[in-house]
């Protein structure tokens, strides 16, 4: 129930955002993931391709992808 709640949050943030004339992410390595997002949590540097944004490597129960769009 509570991932259904966070899920919809999220889809309702984005959804404004777009709304909004949200400008799109950069991912020049093609993961997934934004290049500014990586950076910020990599010591400026960009993770591999091979970077998993579906992976929970923190053990958060929150997946690198949602992480970043939060």
């Amino acid at each position: 129930m509570r991932s259904r709640i966070i899920i919809s949050s999220l889809a309702s943030g984005l959804w404004f955002l777009a709304s909004q004339g949200a400008h799109a992410q950069i991912d020049t390595n093609s993961n997934g993931l934004a290049d500014e997002w990586e950076k910020a949590w990599n010591n400026n540097i960009l993770f591999p391709p091979s970077f998993d944004p579906q992976a929970d490597p923190d053990g958060d129960s929150w997946k690198n992808l949602f992480e970043a769009l939060a």
